[in-house]
């Protein structure tokens, strides 16, 4: 939240946006669901009610909560998951899809680590997306990367395991990918339970490398769960646009990004390489990424914009980005490829560990 409402704050303060030939100062509300499916209608009336143009962030039940704002076409910029529907969502513009960086940046935190081995520990309810994960590393993404590492075989999943939410025992996870010689453990788990694997680890003598493609939200309380020696080079993905090395941030967005971090700084005294950077995948980019659009189009109007956004390229806080997604999800190219980055814990600061950038279709 601090870092999108300092977005919001320094463009209203330099006089708002210009689309077409109107100017917009931006109005922002952030309601929760509080990851309960039964807040989803709610949620979703709270934006109907507020008169919303467009929802720039993710809730727990993306097909229904997209649907329900479908009637009023309302513009959902968030996680394409497999719970939506895209023929009954045609406002909805896919700003990550839920399993397609990880085909890139599993391969990138292996090439970090120097590892071949991996092991994928999840979430029960995230079942699903591993496995898909898993099958489309290993069949080259349905034959069409033969020449991947995990399809040649030089990088392996060595183990995966399933962990009920709520159980922070992950004692006997970790032995069986010590049994399996995994070096890199990939991670699903929330940034507290990220943070206690390393410690449990840890604790049990065993040294693996680290990886996921979350973020830790506040990193100092992330180094004192998992403590300080236990987590030095855990990854995680936060992209900073400034650092980027296989993509082409706009200078423009570039200043941006600093001015944000500068302004969340002067608000709780962390520095940027302290704070929480999701923002510029998540929140912040999706805000961006909306307003790139209206721009296209010359107007808030959700049809016309769609009708930009349909195939069209943005320039968000990752990079240039291409619409497409139509092989993986089957519909019009409205699904933004990533341009992921992995930041690592040194002492107790982020640093820069790597980027990849995703094609246009995958």
């Amino acid at each position: 939240k601090p870092g999108v409402q300092a977005y919001v704050d320094l463009l209203n303060e330099a006089g708002g946006v210009v689309i077409g030939s109107d100017t917009y100062k931006i109005e922002i509300r952030f309601p929760d669901d509080a990851a309960d499916p039964k807040r989803t209608p709610v949620v979703a009336q709270e934006l109907i009610d507020w008169g919303a143009s467009a929802n720039v962030g993710s809730f727990t039940q993306f097909g229904a909560f997209a649907e329900l704002l479908t009637p009023k076409k309302i513009i959902h910029v968030g996680q394409q998951a497999s719970s939506m529907d895209l023929k009954k969502c045609p406002y909805v513009i896919g700003a990550q899809c839920e399993w397609g960086p990880a085909l890139w940046s599993y391969e990138l935190a292996m090439r970090i680590t120097n590892s071949t081995k991996m092991g994928v520990i999840h979430y029960d309810w995230q079942q699903i997306q591993a496995d898909k994960i898993q099958a489309q590393l290993e069949n080259g993404q349905d034959g069409t990367r033969m020449d991947a590492p995990f399809a040649k075989g030089e990088m392996k999943i060595m183990a995966s395991e399933a962990i009920t939410t709520g159980n922070q025992d992950f004692g006997g996870a970790l032995s069986k990918f010590k049994a399996a010689e995994v070096e890199l453990i990939q991670c699903f788990l929330g940034p507290g339970d990220y943070a206690l694997l390393a410690k449990q680890a840890a604790n049990l003598g065993y040294k693996f490398s680290f990886s996921t493609g979350g973020t830790a939200t506040d990193l100092k309380e992330f180094i004192a769960t998992g403590g300080s020696d236990a987590v030095q080079g855990m990854m995680c993905a936060s992209p900073v646009p400034w650092l980027f090395q296989n993509s082409k941030v706009d200078q423009e967005l570039q200043d941006m990004a600093k001015a944000i971090t500068d302004k969340v700084q002067s608000q709780n005294g962390l520095p940027w390489n302290q704070q929480y950077l999701g923002i510029f995948e998540w929140g912040v980019n999706g805000l961006r990424i909306i307003l790139d659009f209206y721009q296209q189009a010359g107007t808030i109007d959700p049809d016309a914009t769609m009708a930009k956004v349909i195939g069209g390229t943005t320039h968000d806080f990752t990079g240039v980005c291409k619409m497409g997604g139509t092989r993986a999800w089957g519909d019009t190219a409205r699904i933004k490829p990533s341009n992921s980055m992995l930041v690592k814990v040194v002492g107790d600061v982020w640093e820069y560990a790597g980027d990849v950038s995703m094609p246009s279709e995958w």
